[in-house]
C-alpha cells in the first residue's frame, strides 16, 4: 500500500471531510447550549468521517472484490446511521409551536 494511493483516493473526498470536521468542531463548541443536539449532530459527523475514510481506503488497500463486498456492506449500514443521527439532530430540541397562524 501506496501513501500516495490512499491520499489521492482521499482527495476528492476532502471538501465532505472539511465540513464533517468543522461541523463536529462546532457541535463541541455549542455543546452546552444545544447538548442533544449537538450529541447527535457530533456522533453523526463522526460516522460520516470514518464511513468516508473506509470508502477511499478500502479500495486501496484491498484487492479481491470478494474481500471489498462486505466491508461496503457494513459501512454502508454503518453510513445510514450516520445519517439518521444528522438528520435528527436537524429536528431535536425544536419548540413546540402553536397552532399556525392564518
Amino acid at each position: 500500500m501506496d501513501p500516495t494511493e490512499v491520499l489521492l483516493a482521499l482527495l476528492p473526498r476532502l471538501p465532505l471531510l472539511l465540513i464533517m470536521t468543522v461541523g463536529l468542531v462546532l457541535a463541541v463548541v455549542r455543546w452546552e447550549r444545544h447538548p442533544l443536539t449537538s450529541l447527535l449532530f457530533a456522533l453523526g459527523a463522526a460516522i460520516e468521517l470514518v464511513v468516508t475514510m473506509v470508502y477511499a481506503v478500502v479500495p486501496v488497500v484491498v484487492t479481491s472484490v470478494s474481500q471489498m463486498m462486505p466491508v461496503f456492506y457494513v459501512t454502508g449500514a454503518v453510513d445510514w446511521v450516520g445519517t439518521a443521527l444528522l438528520v435528527g439532530a436537524v429536528f431535536v430540541e425544536r419548540p413546540v409551536s402553536a397552532t399556525p397562524q392564518r
